[in-house]
């Protein structure tokens, strides 16, 4: 009797998350844009040289390409060193994962 309870409440558990997984609802593209920003810039603040108090970063803009594996991007990156008086923008280009965790630099 034990043994058939414990396979109902484990069917019951995979219907569950294969229903929420199924129903996970996209992104609009505004919010992947916004997504991806966010991503960007925590990856540029965890760099193991970054210093905070010294240097600000803001990601102005962000395009992308939505390949199979992962976004292809171009960010538009403002950069601020208050005690030299910098303030600049440049171009980076990276990859970053479709969950948005894994975030990969290309020179």
């Amino acid at each position: 009797m034990r043994v058939l309870a414990f396979k109902s409440h484990s069917f019951a558990a995979a219907c569950f998350l294969c229903i929420a997984y199924c129903c996970k609802r996209p992104l609009p593209p505004d919010a992947t844009g916004d997504n991806l920003k966010n991503a960007w810039l925590t990856y540029l603040q965890h760099q193991p040289n970054y210093d905070s108090t010294r240097v600000k970063f803001e990601v102005v803009n962000a395009a992308y390409f939505n390949d199979p594996k992962y976004y292809i991007c171009t960010f538009k990156v403002r950069m601020k060193v208050p005690s030299r008086a910098i303030d600049t923008v440049g171009t980076m280009t990276g990859t970053v994962s479709h969950d948005f965790l894994v975030v990969h630099r290309k020179d």
